[in-house]
Order: C-alpha cells, then sequence, then structure tokens
C-alpha cells in the first residue's frame, strides 16, 4: 500500500468497524516505514463521527492521521459543523462547486453605457422605476483604493478614463451612489486598476495565468478585506464609489430625461 493513503471508514459502521480497521491498518503501515494520510466521512452525523473519530485515532497514537469530511457540504453546512465543533481537517467539496446549486442559472444584463455621434462616443442611460436599476453612462475606469496604513481595501472608486486621481497626501472624496449624503474623505491611499484589457480588436492581449497564479491572486485579494465584509452571516456592505465627475454627468441625464418627458 502507497504512502498519504486515505481510507474511506463509513461504509458499514463508522466506529465499530470502519475507525478500528483504519487503526489496525495504520499500525502495519508504521510497522513497515509508511505512513496513513487521512480518514474519510462521507455520510452520517459529520460532526460526531469526526469528534469520535479524532478521538480513537489520538488513544492509538496516530494523531498525525488527518480526518476528510464529504458528502454534498456547501459552505453553510461546513459553518455549521464547525460550530459544532467537528474535527475535521480537510473539506471535500464536490457536487456543491460544480453545479451551482443555489444559482443554476447565471444571469446577464447588457447596458449600452455610450454610442457613437457624429464621430464622438457620446454617454447614455438606461432610466428605471427603481433606483439601483439605473445605469451609469459613460466608458469608466474602476479602482480599488487600498489604505497605505493597513493595506486593506477601503472601496472601489469608478471614475471616467483620464480623470486624475488628487496628488501625494491629497485627498479623495467618496460617496454612496444611492445614498450621496453618506460621504467620506480619503488620505494616503493606494488607487489599484482593476479594468485589464484581454481582447483588443479581436486579438488576445492577455498572458493567461497559471492556477498556481491564480490562486495565490485569489488569496492575496481575500486579504486585502477586513473579516466583517468577508464573514457568512450579516456581512458589512462594500463600499463602491462613483467619481464627482462620473455623478454630475448621471444626475445631469436623469434630470433631462425628466425634463423630457414632463406631462
Amino acid at each position: 500500500m502507497p504512502d498519504q493513503v486515505t481510507l474511506l471508514v463509513d461504509t458499514f459502521d463508522t466506529l465499530k468497524s470502519g475507525i478500528p480497521h483504519a487503526i489496525v491498518t495504520a499500525k502495519k503501515l508504521e510497522a513497515k516505514g509508511k505512513r496513513m494520510n487521512a480518514i474519510r466521512l462521507d455520510s452520517g452525523d459529520l460532526a460526531y463521527l469526526s469528534i469520535q473519530a479524532r478521538k480513537m485515532l489520538d488513544e492509538a497514537g496516530l494523531s498525525y492521521v488527518g480526518i476528510v469530511a464529504s458528502n454534498d457540504l456547501d459552505e453553510g453546512t461546513i459553518l455549521d459543523l464547525k460550530a459544532q465543533g467537528a474535527k475535521v481537517d480537510t473539506w471535500g467539496v464536490g457536487t456543491q462547486l460544480i453545479t451551482a446549486a443555489d444559482q443554476p442559472a447565471l444571469g446577464g444584463v447588457y447596458k449600452l453605457v455610450e454610442r457613437e455621434v457624429d464621430g464622438q462616443m457620446v454617454p447614455t442611460i438606461k432610466i428605471s422605476g427603481n433606483p439601483e436599476k439605473v445605469s451609469t453612462p459613460g466608458k469608466k475606469d474602476v479602482y480599488r483604493i487600498i489604505s497605505k496604513g493597513s493595506g486593506k481595501a477601503i472601496a472601489d472608486y469608478i471614475c471616467f478614463p483620464g480623470e486624475e486621481m488628487p496628488p501625494e497626501n491629497g485627498k479623495l472624496k467618496l460617496f454612496n451612489p444611492l445614498h450621496p449624503y453618506m460621504r467620506k474623505n480619503v488620505q494616503n491611499f493606494e488607487a489599484i486598476p482593476m479594468l485589464e484589457p484581454v481582447f483588443m480588436n479581436g486579438e488576445l492581449v492577455y498572458d493567461l495565468p497559471r492556477l498556481e497564479e491564480i490562486r495565490a491572486y485569489h488569496n492575496a485579494q481575500l486579504d486585502q478585506f477586513w473579516p466583517e465584509y468577508l464573514r457568512k452571516l450579516n456581512p458589512e456592505i462594500y463600499r463602491v464609489n462613483l467619481s464627482e465627475a462620473v455623478w454630475e454627468v448621471k444626475q445631469r441625464m436623469m434630470a433631462e430625461f425628466m425634463d423630457m418627458h414632463e406631462e
């Protein structure tokens, strides 16, 4: 039997058969200078079984043997199991990862933000009775505003291309587009561009990263956010702000629309 083997222990009786036999196997591997990697639980009460399994393994001197849990796990189930004190080292997430069970269809909406008129690109806007569905006109850039002090994200900032950021130690005014009275000035920040061309004129201009690079980038991005934004239950809302120029154009175009459609 090879090193680093993981044994499924819940085929018959987990506590009376599966784990005891796994312990016997692990001891035989030790006698040959090898080590079992883990046992796997794929059914039953995963919290209770993992706690009992950890106790049995430790008492047998197999504290190095890990416990893998699976069985249609998702982030909610994992959170509940952790709250119950489950002794799980590795979570096996398969079905819920690849099937998008909570959102089987990906909805996409295309909204025109500018059009060419007499050789010039002019902004367009979609008006809706729901404020959150009113589009933001014009071609835009997006920046992530990072505090130089904490290294954490403060907000995302949407502006027109060519807008200048404040000079060193200057103030950047942020306000909520749905609640413009909520304003904040930030200093000592770094503006990280979030948009990067992938195709230009039908040609691929982006170097596709390797899987390891994607994983490292993902983890680095998560590290930029405070825990209150990442928690599963009642997360804090992350700010996405418009520049003053973008806000003014949006307000002007909404006002022009209302003037044209007055009864």
